[in-house]
């Protein structure tokens, strides 16, 4: 027999927070491709540098780093839709 409370449904937000929330979801997602973007370009910067493959390893993080980016966006909008259909 389960005995745990039920849970109260959580009230609808207002228009503003909505919209808030919207706002912040999509900066994060802005962030997260600008990151891991940055993140590769530095990387491959460094690379090139210390073997002197100029710039090899920079237009390699680049991509690399841009596909990382997609990928966590596309993987944060997957769990976002799973989120609303439930």
């Amino acid at each position: 027999m389960n005995h745990q409370p039920k849970e109260a449904p959580s009230p609808d937000p207002s228009p503003q927070q909505s919209a808030l929330y919207t706002y912040a979801k999509f900066s994060g997602f802005g962030l997260q491709l600008g990151a891991s973007f940055l993140l590769g370009i530095y990387g491959g910067k460094y690379l090139d540098g210390q073997l002197d493959t100029r710039p090899l390893f920079l237009v390699i993080g680049a991509l690399l780093g841009m596909a990382a980016g997609f990928y966590s966006v596309y993987k944060l909008i997957v769990q976002t839709n799973k989120r609303k259909k439930q």
